[in-house]
Protein backbone atom coordinates (compact mmCIF):
# COMPACT_ATOMS: atom_id res chain seq x y z
CA UNK A 1 0.00 0.00 0.00
CA UNK A 2 3.02 2.29 -0.25
CA UNK A 3 2.61 5.10 -3.41
CA UNK A 4 5.31 6.10 -5.21
CA UNK A 5 6.15 9.50 -6.92
CA UNK A 6 7.57 8.83 -10.50
CA UNK A 7 9.04 11.20 -12.90
CA UNK A 8 8.25 10.83 -16.51
CA UNK A 9 10.76 10.31 -19.42
CA UNK A 10 10.01 14.05 -20.29
CA UNK A 11 10.82 15.45 -17.55
CA UNK A 12 13.92 13.31 -16.69
CA UNK A 13 14.96 14.66 -20.20
CA UNK A 14 14.34 18.43 -18.99
CA UNK A 15 16.51 17.55 -15.59
CA UNK A 16 19.13 15.60 -17.72
CA UNK A 17 19.69 18.84 -19.68
CA UNK A 18 19.61 21.35 -17.18
CA UNK A 19 22.42 19.33 -14.82
CA UNK A 20 24.57 18.92 -17.52
CA UNK A 21 24.27 22.54 -18.28
CA UNK A 22 25.09 23.50 -15.08
CA UNK A 23 28.34 21.61 -14.84
CA UNK A 24 29.14 19.93 -18.50
CA UNK A 25 32.78 18.45 -16.95
CA UNK A 26 30.75 16.62 -14.10
CA UNK A 27 27.31 15.47 -16.21
CA UNK A 28 28.86 13.55 -19.30
CA UNK A 29 26.73 10.59 -17.67
CA UNK A 30 23.50 12.51 -18.63
CA UNK A 31 24.32 12.92 -22.13
CA UNK A 32 24.87 9.08 -22.06
CA UNK A 33 21.24 9.07 -20.50
CA UNK A 34 19.59 11.71 -22.71
CA UNK A 35 21.20 9.36 -26.04
CA UNK A 36 19.58 6.23 -24.24
CA UNK A 37 16.61 8.10 -23.83
CA UNK A 38 16.73 9.24 -27.31
CA UNK A 39 17.27 5.74 -28.84
CA UNK A 40 14.77 3.77 -26.90
CA UNK A 41 12.07 5.93 -26.36
CA UNK A 42 10.55 5.13 -29.78
CA UNK A 43 10.19 1.90 -29.09
CA UNK A 44 9.17 2.17 -25.50
CA UNK A 45 6.52 4.80 -25.75
CA UNK A 46 5.41 3.57 -29.24
CA UNK A 47 1.18 3.13 -28.18
CA UNK A 48 1.36 6.47 -26.34
CA UNK A 49 2.67 8.48 -29.60
CA UNK A 50 0.45 5.98 -31.43
CA UNK A 51 -2.42 7.12 -29.87
CA UNK A 52 -1.91 10.56 -29.16
CA UNK A 53 0.38 11.79 -32.14
CA UNK A 54 -0.90 10.03 -35.24
CA UNK A 55 -1.34 13.61 -36.62
CA UNK A 56 2.70 14.09 -36.66
CA UNK A 57 2.77 11.02 -39.27
CA UNK A 58 3.40 13.12 -42.26
CA UNK A 59 5.21 14.11 -45.25
CA UNK A 60 6.51 10.24 -44.45
CA UNK A 61 8.23 10.84 -41.46
CA UNK A 62 9.90 8.13 -39.93
CA UNK A 63 8.07 6.73 -36.53
CA UNK A 64 12.31 7.79 -34.90
CA UNK A 65 11.54 11.08 -36.28
CA UNK A 66 8.00 11.42 -34.51
CA UNK A 67 8.90 9.72 -31.72
CA UNK A 68 11.68 12.44 -30.84
CA UNK A 69 9.48 15.13 -32.04
CA UNK A 70 6.39 13.67 -29.51
CA UNK A 71 9.49 13.69 -26.86
CA UNK A 72 9.87 17.33 -27.17
CA UNK A 73 6.13 18.36 -27.47
CA UNK A 74 5.70 16.70 -24.02
CA UNK A 75 8.60 18.21 -22.84
CA UNK A 76 6.77 21.54 -23.99
CA UNK A 77 3.69 20.99 -21.97
CA UNK A 78 6.01 20.79 -19.14
CA UNK A 79 7.93 24.01 -19.62
CA UNK A 80 4.92 25.52 -20.98
CA UNK A 81 4.21 27.68 -18.19
CA UNK A 82 7.61 29.09 -17.65
CA UNK A 83 9.36 30.82 -20.46
CA UNK A 84 12.42 30.99 -18.64
CA UNK A 85 13.28 27.43 -18.66
CA UNK A 86 11.63 26.35 -21.77
CA UNK A 87 14.48 28.90 -23.58
CA UNK A 88 17.01 27.80 -21.38
CA UNK A 89 16.56 24.34 -22.46
CA UNK A 90 15.97 25.21 -26.13
CA UNK A 91 19.36 26.78 -25.60
CA UNK A 92 21.01 23.90 -24.53
CA UNK A 93 19.74 22.12 -27.31
CA UNK A 94 21.15 25.28 -29.97
CA UNK A 95 24.16 24.95 -28.24
CA UNK A 96 24.47 21.12 -28.65
CA UNK A 97 22.72 20.88 -32.47
CA UNK A 98 25.71 23.84 -33.27
CA UNK A 99 28.55 21.39 -31.71
CA UNK A 100 29.95 24.69 -29.22
CA UNK A 101 30.31 22.11 -26.76
CA UNK A 102 31.12 18.63 -26.84
CA UNK A 103 27.60 17.14 -26.23
CA UNK A 104 26.87 15.48 -29.58
CA UNK A 105 30.43 13.76 -29.40
CA UNK A 106 29.35 12.69 -25.66
CA UNK A 107 26.40 10.75 -27.52
CA UNK A 108 28.12 8.37 -29.60
CA UNK A 109 28.60 5.35 -28.25
CA UNK A 110 29.14 3.18 -31.53
CA UNK A 111 31.88 5.15 -33.30
CA UNK A 112 31.66 3.14 -36.13
CA UNK A 113 27.74 2.91 -36.79
CA UNK A 114 26.85 6.73 -35.44
CA UNK A 115 27.73 9.96 -36.50
CA UNK A 116 27.73 13.39 -35.17
CA UNK A 117 25.13 14.51 -37.73
CA UNK A 118 22.78 11.75 -36.79
CA UNK A 119 22.66 12.92 -32.69
CA UNK A 120 22.32 16.39 -34.48
CA UNK A 121 19.28 15.24 -36.06
CA UNK A 122 17.89 13.54 -32.76
CA UNK A 123 18.36 16.58 -30.89
CA UNK A 124 16.47 19.32 -33.90
CA UNK A 125 13.38 16.71 -33.58
CA UNK A 126 13.50 16.93 -30.50
CA UNK A 127 13.64 20.69 -30.16
CA UNK A 128 10.96 20.85 -33.45
CA UNK A 129 8.62 19.45 -30.88
CA UNK A 130 9.48 21.28 -28.02
CA UNK A 131 8.89 24.52 -30.01
CA UNK A 132 5.95 23.02 -31.79
CA UNK A 133 2.56 25.44 -30.82
CA UNK A 134 0.05 22.80 -31.97
CA UNK A 135 0.48 20.93 -28.89
CA UNK A 136 2.29 23.12 -26.35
Amino acid sequence: NETFKACSIPAVMILKLLAYDDRPELRTKDVEDINAICKYYPDLESEFIWGHYVHFYVEDREHKEVALRVLGAEMGKILKENKQLKDRVTSILDAAIQLQNPFLRLMIVDTENETIEEKAQWLTHLKEGLNNDETN
